[in-house]
């Protein structure tokens, strides 16, 4: 296990040296719901480079009694107005099992409207893992005046013949020089408990 994270760590320094350009580091280190308990937490480090048609990308995401760790590759496969579609390969180590994630990711950054969706499948290489399709997030915010922007952020998971649990509410981000600070309160469908969380996001562009 160690060998294979230092190899993709490894992996993620050739692309950030040799050839990545902007950098961006998108830190939910804090989500917790009603009770004070922190449920999840997600550190993301990407890099595009050739003027945007590529992406490198790697994150550590912990849940209660879960880990991954992850690295891969983006490619812009359209542009659409603002919008630009990234296709998504990743190889990610969990604490179940060790999965390749094919998926997309769809960025919008221009204008009074913004948004995004993130958006990939869990294909398990083993018998451990179980096939998921996971969104996080689906977003979409309106720039109110000067660097505050109101809008709502959502959460999907499905896990292999079991329903969708999804948590949805608004949020709230303040812009400065440096990216964004965001505060969002989703809450729970009933096959997710229908409680309330509370995340804490940094967005770092330099």
């Amino acid at each position: 296990m160690r060998r294979t994270i230092n190899m993709l760590l490894s992996l993620l320094l050739i692309f950030s040296v040799a050839i990545a350009q902007d950098n961006t580091f998108d830190l939910r280190p804090v989500e917790v719901n009603s009770n004070g308990e922190i449920t999840y937490q997600n550190f993301i480090y990407a890099r595009t480079f050739a003027d945007g048609k590529f992406m490198a990308e790697s994150w550590y995401a912990h849940l209660p009694k879960y880990n991954e760790y992850s690295v891969g590759i983006g490619y812009n496969i359209a542009n659409w107005g603002d919008y630009a579609v990234y296709s998504l390969a990743h190889y990610t180590i969990a604490t179940d099992d060790n999965y390749v994630l094919p998926g997309i990711f769809i960025l919008d950054i221009n204008g009074k409207w913004t948004g995004s969706l993130w958006g990939v499948y869990y294909y398990p290489l083993s018998n451990a893992g179980v096939d998921q399709i996971l969104i996080d997030p689906a977003e979409i915010q309106y720039n109110l005046t000067g660097p505050m922007s109101l809008g709502a952020s959502g959460y999907f998971w499905k896990v292999q013949d079991a329903d969708w649990v999804y948590k949805v509410g608004p949020k709230v981000s303040l812009a400065d020089k440096y990216g964004a600070t965001e505060i969002r309160a989703t809450k729970w469908n009933e096959a997710g408990g229908g409680g309330w969380e509370y995340q804490l996001r940094r967005i770092i562009v330099f």
